[in-house]
Parts: C-alpha cells; sequence; structure tokens
C-alpha cells in the first residue's frame, strides 16, 4: 500500500507512532521498544515504505518541500538519501521549479548516473597507474 505524507498527515504519523511507543499495547515488551513492522502496521503502510518515510530526515529542507508538495516521488528519496548534502544541493541547483515529479526525477538520475561514471573513470585511471608499463 503506498502511502504519501503531507504535513498534516505527517503529524498523525508521529502521533500514532508515539501512542504506540508509550507502551500498554505490547505488554511483553519494554516500554519504548517497539518493531517497524508494528508502527509500519498501526499507520497502514509497509515495512519498505515506513523505512523509505524514515529516509526523508536525510533530505535537505528543498527537497523535503518538494515531497511534500508531491514533485518528488518516494522512490527518489532512497536514492537522494544516498548523497551528500553537497550533492543534494547540485542537483537543487538543476531543477526548475516548474519541473514536475518526472522531470524531477531525471535529473536525478543523471546526476547519480554520471556520479557513477565517474567513479569509474577514476577507479580505472587508478589501475591504469598501478599497472607497470612494458615497452
Amino acid at each position: 500500500m503506498s502511502v504519501n505524507l503531507h504535513q498534516k498527515e505527517r503529524s498523525e504519523y508521529i502521533s500514532k507512532v508515539k501512542k504506540i511507543a508509550g507502551g500498554g499495547s505490547f505488554p511483553f515488551r519494554e516500554k519504548n521498544k517497539v518493531t517497524k513492522d508494528e508502527i509500519a502496521d498501526a499507520i497502514g503502510i509497509s515495512r519498505r515504505q515506513l523505512h523509505k518515510y524514515e529516509l526523508l530526515d536525510s533530505l535537505i529542507p528543498r527537497f523535503k518541500e518538494l515531497f511534500e508538495n508531491k514533485k518528488l516521488r518516494i522512490e527518489a528519496v532512497s536514492t537522494l538519501s544516498g548523497l551528500t548534502e553537497e550533492e543534494q544541493q547540485a542537483i537543487c541547483n538543476r531543477i526548475d521549479s516548474e519541473d514536475d515529479a518526472q522531470a524531477i526525477s531525471f535529473v536525478i538520475q543523471d546526476y547519480v548516473e554520471a556520479k557513477e561514471c565517474k567513479k569509474q573513470v577514476a577507479e580505472e585511471l587508478a589501475n591504469l597507474s598501478e599497472k607497470p608499463c612494458v615497452i
């Protein structure tokens, strides 16, 4: 089940999580010890979706705003969360304010692919410099 949380819904989500974490419902556990599965069940999403929403905290404010405005897909959150703040800002600088979710996803994908390509080239250059030159 896919759920898009807005500010109000996120607030409700936090309230539900706090209610669960407050104990009572799970008498065999120490207070404040609940599983991610229990939290996901309480708010009606999968554990995988819960994990993606947790990753929102690692995004710069502009991407959080885009997510709230449905211009950033939850799938992109996973990708962006693995980038540094500087890398996220570099992507933001390439996004036009009128871009839709699909266009933003393409910008993110292009950036990540270019980053991976640069990494591969750097590794190949390093391997070349380590190999002796035979004449």
